[in-house]
């Protein structure tokens, strides 16, 4: 899902009923001012500059939505066609440069909670049975109290197993990775592949606003072929997508489980206002390397700065987070060096601590140690550079 700002509103909304057809339209100039709410105490959705989603994949939901609906067509013949040219910044309309139209997320949320109104069905009947209004509120009350992600994910298994015949749940753990499997129910039966897709997000986005982290998702695996929605897997998750596999779930970092949770009732009111975008759109986790630096920045005295405890501080392992970095063309040593060097050089400048004090604070065990390290960065010794750096701070006439 693609990403542009995050400025929140949500525009006012009629409902037009015909003959028992009920259509919504965005009603033009109604809604609140970018960054303002309505003003009455309702959470509002994410409009200007909000994720968005592929119009193929916005239209297959809501058309396998009519189709399941057992009586006339739901909606307006083609309720999300894009309204206005190709590089307009409206809401709804396709955004400049990508290689396919795109839906904004705020509008094609509205018609998925106009039509779970309609039918009284939180996932307007792409699953065997009905899912009622209130079960995702009631599902979150069973969760929150939980002392973990680990925990929650065994009383959502537990809540599905009371609450459904289609499917049923199921968490592995093993060394490093954690797996949830979507399992067919007691009589055999599991939702079609695009009923399936959106459990298994529903899973994915739910947990993520548990910890109050985005889940990065290493391999989402589905037991059925490619579907028609071009690209729908990888829309929904970001990462390694297999189909035609013999289990449909996915896996993630397994320290991720033992996360305390950080939501609480006030939280959950907001959350089951807005579903189901916080956890269709779950927002982007931070740069790799930007969490990385902070962590270091805060941490550098050892041993919290050492690569097994900064993987279990990241929640990944060493292999993982080796892994990763390399990736992205850096390595933990590169960076810790960079965070070392960038304070080392600021607090000679801006204080008058020993120059030993300084290295202990950089991490180092000894003087002779951090002499080295300055030097490899610098090209210079520690008291060096703070004489160069002074003797230029006196010349501009600045006190350092």
């Amino acid at each position: 899902m693609r990403k542009r700002s995050d400025a929140r509103q949500e525009p006012a909304v009629r409902t037009r009923q015909q003959a028992g057809i009920a259509a919504i339209e965005p009603v033009a100039g109604a809604g609140p001012q970018p960054g303002r709410g309505r003003g009455n105490g309702t959470p509002t959705l994410p409009e200007h500059g909000t994720p968005t989603l592929p119009l193929s994949l916005a239209r297959a939901i809501l058309a396998d939505a009519d189709s399941n609906a057992g009586h006339g067509p739901v909606l307006a013949a083609d309720p999300l066609r894009a309204a206005g040219p190709l590089h307009s910044s409206g809401c709804g309309v396709v955004l400049p440069r990508v290689s396919e139209p795109q839906v904004c997320a705020s509008r094609f949320v509205q018609h998925w909670r106009a039509l779970a109104a309609s039918r009284d069905d939180e996932m307007l009947g792409l699953l065997e049975a009905p899912v009622r209004a209130g079960t995702t509120k009631l599902l979150c009350l069973s969760l929150i109290e939980s002392r973990s992600l680990q925990t929650a994910l065994h009383r959502m298994r537990g809540f599905v197993h009371i609450t459904r015949e289609d499917f049923a749940l199921r968490l592995e753990r093993a060394r490093d990775e954690a797996t949830v499997v979507i399992e067919p129910g007691p009589r055999r039966r599991t939702p079609a592949p695009l009923g399936l897709m959106l459990l298994l997000k529903l899973v994915h986005g739910l947990a993520s606003w548990l910890i109050a982290q985005p889940i990065p998702v290493r391999q989402a695996s589905f037991a059925f072929a490619r579907q028609g929605a071009s690209g729908a897997g990888e829309t929904l998750f970001p990462g390694q997508v297999h189909f035609d596999r013999d289990f449909t779930g996915l896996k993630f970092d397994a320290a991720l489980l033992d996360l305390p949770l950080r939501r609480g009732r006030r939280e959950l009111r907001s959350f089951v206002a807005r579903t189901p975008y916080d956890w269709l759109f779950p927002p982007d986790p931070p740069p790799l390397v930007e969490r990385l630096r902070h962590h270091l920045s805060a941490n550098l005295q050892a041993p919290a700065s050492e690569l097994d405890q900064v993987a279990q501080a990241m929640h990944m392992s060493v292999r993982t987070l080796t892994r990763r970095l390399r990736a992205q063309g850096t390595s933990f040593r590169e960076i810790k060096d960079q965070v070392r060097c960038e304070l080392a050089t600021e607090r000679l400048c801006l204080s008058s601590d020993p120059v030993a004090a300084i290295g202990e604070q950089m991490g180092f065990d000894d003087p002779v140690s951090f002499f080295r390290a300055f030097r490899r960065w610098t090209g210079t010794s520690p008291a060096a550079y703070r004489a160069h750096q002074r003797s230029l701070a006196g010349q501009a006439g600045l006190v350092l």
